[in-house]
């Protein structure tokens, strides 16, 4: 240890005495020049480790200088000259956290911990490195810990309510929202931080006054800009939200977040061709976007590939709050990429590009960047190629204990041929809907031939699925819509949708006002096996395996002789964690979760030959 406490060792040490040495060293701390006292401490004579005082003032000033490898080393002097020191104990857990060493933070905080239990900054202090090793249930309990001791105590407030939003628990952190503006109403960041939990449980007027009250607070708050920007684009207000973004731009001209919110609202206006253009300019900025990670020392990384302007697997929640490093790469036509770079940011490649509809081209080029990148790989272009409307239609027909309507896609004027020869091959009722269409948008079922000309005609420049109608009621007359979701070698319930009308959405239906219907929801959830019997749990096997994809999902019901009713089977499924309303959803939402990053970790954890 006495190389430590000579590094920088002025020729002979110093010759002050050891108050004085202190208060030097402090004065150039207090002054902003904490190399400067670093320099006067490190002239010390080695009898300092010695001195109870001159320990604790070391360890302190190094601690407040963030030179986390001195302050531990004079900690260290400290509980040498007393082991059950809990002020060095808690002292020697924050620099080891400062250090990245978190695990043993955590041991020293609850050695202090154990000698002097009523201390709420250890308590916290421990939930910070518990967060940080993603351990967030623990980190949860530890602010628990320091609120019983200090109920009002702002920091473990806001950590209490990050952990809570971080667990699904929207509600509770709203609530807990709540009491932190009522506390600190003058923070803007703690009415930012209320608009997220409110934007994210879908309550988008409170999200945006509270935004507008952090904007009031602090107008210069980019974060509250792209946060109020991406509501208003949630509801339509696309004009205000490219204000908003106009002025974060103001900011930083190259901040990713906000070129992102500015590119999808110009999107969603039809200005595909500015979309591109700030999609490019983050390209040019920022190669890569990475998304933070609940540990210091990702377990691995991989690389989302994603085509803005195509359709792509909704993966937002799925990788929130993980353990490893998620890398978004924007695929843009044209675009050049540096392989070597891209292959140094991924153990694992993951293709979020899925709708056949709109992305033909988009997968032609993620399949050539995939074989050059030479890395495992989620869900092959290839395979996601066959996963159009008609070819699964096709793909599944002959799939025992499934029943998958006959399906065909046309052009307008083709089908309107048909129509009008009455040749279409596919008897009334039928469902129609607009290719590339997801969520029920632009699709009816249609009863004659009238009708479906007006369809196909109101919308000439698109073209078209028309599937036959199965009528899937059960028994007692209702409407019952399965998803699940497939992820490796596992096949998971993610939700059941109950309604009177055949075209059957969760968000639509009157699941929220039924506790029945709920119950039956949670019996799904929790044993799958008691509704989809041997059989049909052979058929989703079945199709499991004739896709071959590693992440995709299936809406599906069962017939009265309990064969598997396919809707729709692709990898543009949505999975979200926002379910406040249905709690009983959440532990199997963690589960589709943890397979995801499960599956994940085993391909990062496969040999790639090199090319």
């Amino acid at each position: 240890m006495s190389s430590m406490l000579n590094s920088g060792l002025p020729s002979g040490g110093s010759q002050l005495p050891l108050p004085q040495i202190i208060d030097q060293a402090l004065q150039h701390l207090q002054a902003g020049n904490a190399d400067r006292a670093r320099y006067i401490l490190a002239a010390a004579p080695l009898e300092a480790r010695d001195d109870a005082f001159a320990c604790r003032a070391f360890s302190l000033i190094y601690l407040s200088a963030n030179d986390y490898p001195n302050a531990i080393a004079w900690f260290n002097h400290a509980l040498a000259l007393n082991k059950n020191n809990p002020e060095a104990l808690t002292g020697k857990g924050t620099a080891l956290q400062g250090d990245g060493r978190l695990s043993e933070a955590i041991a020293c905080f609850d050695q202090a911990l154990a000698l002097r239990p009523i201390v709420p900054e250890t308590w916290y202090n421990r939930g910070i490195a518990l967060d940080a090793l993603g351990d967030i249930a623990a980190a949860l309990h530890s602010y628990d810990a320091a609120l019983a001791q200090r109920p009002n105590y702002p920091w473990a407030l806001t950590r209490r309510c990050d952990a809570l939003a971080k667990l699904g628990r929207l509600e509770e952190a709203l609530t807990l929202s709540h009491t932190l503006v009522s506390i600190a109403a003058e923070s803007p960041d703690s009415w930012c931080r209320r608009g997220n939990i409110l934007q994210e449980l879908g309550r988008y007027g409170d999200a945006l006054a509270s935004y507008s009250q952090a904007l009031a607070l602090r107008p210069a708050f980019p974060a509250a800009l792209i946060n109020r920007a991406t509501t208003l684009n949630e509801i339509g207000r696309y004009d205000e939200a490219l204000l908003d973004l106009d002025k974060a731009l103001q900011f930083d001209p190259d901040q990713p977040q906000a070129l992102i919110a500015r590119a999808n609202v110009l999107q969603n206006l039809g200005r595909k061709a500015e979309a591109e253009a700030a999609y490019r300019r983050v390209l040019a900025s920022q190669p890569l976007i990475t998304h933070q990670t609940v540990t210091r020392n990702p377990a691995f990384r991989a690389l989302f590939v994603f085509a803005p302007i195509s359709g792509n697997t909704p993966i937002q929640d799925m990788i929130s709050f993980s353990n490893y490093e998620s890398n978004i790469l924007i695929l843009l036509p044209d675009a050049e990429y540096d392989v070597s770079f891209l292959k140094s940011r991924a153990d694992v490649v993951v293709n979020l590009i899925s709708d056949v509809d709109c992305s033909g081209s988009a997968l032609a080029q993620v399949a050539d960047l995939v074989t050059h990148l030479n890395k495992p790989l989620v869900n092959d272009p290839a395979k996601v190629l066959i996963t159009d409307r008609e070819n699964v239609a096709c793909l599944l027909a002959t799939t025992e204990n499934c029943r998958i309507p006959v399906t065909r896609r046309y052009a307008s004027e083709p089908l309107l041929k048909l129509i009008q020869s009455q040749s279409l091959d596919i008897s009334f009722p039928l469902i129609i809907r607009v290719a590339g269409t997801h969520g029920g948008d632009e699709m009816e079922r249609l009863s004659a031939p009238q009708e479906l000309e007006a369809f196909v005609r109101a919308r000439s420049e698109s073209e078209f699925y028309v599937s036959e109608f199965i009528d899937y009621r059960s028994a007692d007359g209702l409407f019952r819509k399965y998803r699940f979701i497939f992820v490796g070698d596992e096949i998971l319930p993610y939700h059941l949708a109950i309604s009177d009308q055949w075209k059957v959405h969760h968000a639509s239906t009157e699941m929220a006002n039924h506790a029945w219907m709920q119950a039956e929801e949670e019996r799904f959830l929790q044993h799958p096996e008691t509704v989809f019997g041997p059989e049909a749990f052979g058929a989703l096997r079945a199709i499991q395996s004739k896709l071959g994809l590693d992440y995709f999902g299936i809406d599906c019901a069962l017939d009265s002789e309990g064969s598997v009713v396919v809707f729709e089977v692709n990898a543009s499924m949505l999975v979200h964690l926002r379910n406040d309303a249905f709690p009983y959803k959440n532990g199997p939402v963690q589960r589709i979760k943890a397979a995801f990053a499960s599956m994940l970790k085993q391909k990062a954890a496969s040999t790639a030959v090199e090319v």
